[in-house]
C-alpha cells in the first residue's frame, strides 16, 4: 500500500535539481500523496523566477488534496511553540505540525540542523532524507539510470558513502525487506563522486 509523506523545501530544493532524470513523476510510483505546507510553498516559490523548473511542482499543487499537496491542516498555537526552539524555521514548525495533526509519520528533510532539533522534541515521526527517495525508488527498479542520479544530486548536495548507505537501510526497513550490499558498496560511492567515472 503506497503511504504519505511531508517534504520539507530543501528537499524539493534539491530534487528540483534532478528534473531531467522524472524523479518527481516516478515518486507517483511509490506515495499516494505528497504534502507540502503552505509555508514550505511559499519558501520555495520565492526563488521561481531564477529556476523556472519549480514551476512543475507549483502548478500542480492542489489544496488539501491530489498527490501533490498544498497542506493547511497544523494547529496554529503548536507552530508558534515550535518556533521557540532553535533549529526550527516557520516552514519546518508547519511540517511538524501538519505530521502531528494529519497522522504523517514520514517527514523529508536535508535540513541537518531540523533533524537534531526535531530528535531533542521526542516526537514519534521519521525523517529521511532526498538520498532515502532515490534509494527507495532504486529499490524499486524505477530508477534507470541510479548512478547517474545519485552523481547529480551529489552536485547539488555533498553526501558521505555512509550518507548513501543509510539511506538504503532506511528504505528497506520501511519496505521490510533485504537489499543488496553491492547497491551501496564503496566502489559505487566512488563513481558517484569522482569528476570522471564509468558506470558498474
Amino acid at each position: 500500500m503506497k503511504s504519505k509523506i511531508i517534504i520539507d523545501n530543501d528537499c524539493l530544493v534539491n530534487l528540483t535539481g534532478l528534473e531531467r532524470f522524472n524523479v518527481f513523476s516516478l515518486l507517483r510510483n511509490v506515495f499516494s500523496q505528497i504534502l507540502i505546507p503552505v509555508e514550505v510553498k511559499n519558501e520555495y516559490e520565492k526563488y521561481l523566477e531564477k529556476e523556472p523548473k519549480r514551476i512543475f511542482i507549483l502548478d500542480r499543487l492542489r489544496p488539501n488534496e491530489g498527490f501533490w499537496s498544498l497542506c493547511s491542516i497544523s494547529d496554529s498555537y503548536s507552530t508558534d511553540l515550535l518556533l521557540k526552539h532553535n533549529g526550527i524555521d516557520k516552514g519546518e514548525a508547519e511540517v511538524i505540525s501538519q505530521s502531528e495533526k494529519t497522522g504523517v509519520n514520514v517527514i523529508i528533510s536535508d535540513d541537518t540542523k531540523f533533524k537534531t532539533a526535531y530528535n531533542k522534541l521526542n516526537k514519534n515521526a521519521r525523517i529521511y532524507s532526498s538520498l532515502f527517495l532515490l534509494a527507495l525508488l532504486d529499490i524499486h527498479n524505477y530508477l534507470n539510470s541510479p548512478v547517474d542520479i545519485f552523481k547529480e544530486l551529489y552536485k547539488i548536495r555533498p553526501f558521505k558513502h555512509s550518507d548513501l548507505k543509510e539511506a538504503y537501510n532506511q528504505a528497506s526497513a520501511e519496505l521490510q525487506i533485504s537489499f543488496e550490499p553491492v547497491k551501496i558498496s564503496r566502489k559505487t560511492y566512488k563513481n558517484i563522486t569522482e569528476p570522471r567515472f564509468r558506470k558498474i
